[in-house]
């Protein structure tokens, strides 16, 4: 059950248990024009930490901003976060997280199709996903290309060098046929992003843009052989599913991050 009031806005593409109060509640307000603003939301979050233990048995962990906590079986070997990790050991209901800095890498790689279970989409948005690969796919060789404008657009954000535009990514793409020897004709390139795009400096390249909605996106980028993208969740979530490796734009390197750093060019 969802009851993750951060999450209310993605419950109708899942395959979720009926949706609990918190879920209804939130869902609910999101409709009002009030609930726009990131104030009024930090403050109906904040209400939710403190009132989801009144309603459902368990333990909240607030995240450390100074140092990443690691949840179990992952080891944490900041002797501070010892205390609340026995906490966590004895709790018998529901752990909360309340925070964003917890990572869990062994837990992730060991339960990860019970995690991919619990996040299944609907079977509408599956098959018409699939039915969109099977289209362009056949022989052809899917590289999934994740372009994130919106905030990395933005001199607010990494004084926006996480930004890559078209002409950038097309170069990148062009190299990664020339390194890795792929034919260009037979080599599928499914651009994903945020916003709209120039599809002229991708001349020469076979392009396909993807559906367009965010979770036929994820899923899209899920089902290609591989992931070129923006240094984002959005494209490492979409490898994850589909354990596929995730090339990350970069200037300097233009790198894989997967089990390793594989450079190309």
């Amino acid at each position: 059950m969802c009851i993750n009031p951060s999450f209310y806005a993605y419950n109708k593409h899942f395959n979720f248990s009926a949706p609990g109060f918190f879920s209804k509640l939130f869902s609910s307000l999101s409709k009002f024009k009030f609930y726009k603003s990131h104030a009024t939301f930090y403050i109906l979050y904040r209400f939710f930490t403190h009132a989801i233990t009144f309603f459902q048995n368990g333990l909240i962990v607030k995240d450390d901003p100074k140092n990443i906590f690691f949840l179990p079986p992952s080891p944490d070997k900041n002797r501070n976060h010892n205390h609340i990790l026995k906490q966590i050991e004895l709790e018998k209901n529901r752990v909360y997280l309340d925070g964003w800095a917890f990572r869990n890498p062994v837990g992730l790689k060991k339960y990860r199709k019970q995690l991919i279970k619990a996040f299944q989409p609907k079977e509408a948005i599956v098959k018409k996903t699939e039915n969109f690969i099977k289209q362009i796919g056949g022989k052809n060789n899917l590289i999934g290309v994740h372009i994130r404008q919106g905030d990395y657009k933005s001199k607010d954000f990494m004084n926006g060098t996480w930004y890559f535009n078209e002409e950038e990514v097309a170069n990148i793409l062009r190299a990664y046929l020339e390194k890795r020897h792929k034919d260009p004709k037979k080599t599928v390139f499914v651009i994903c992003s945020d916003g709209p795009l120039s599809l002229h400096p991708f001349k020469g390249l076979n392009i396909k843009l993807g559906i367009g909605s965010m979770i036929e996106d994820l899923l899209t980028l899920s089902m290609c052989n591989e992931i070129i993208g923006s240094n984002s969740t959005f494209g490492s979530l979409a490898a994850y599913l589909g354990n596929i490796p995730f090339f990350v734009f970069d200037r300097q390197k233009k790198y894989i991050r997967g089990e390793g750093d594989h450079l190309f060019p």
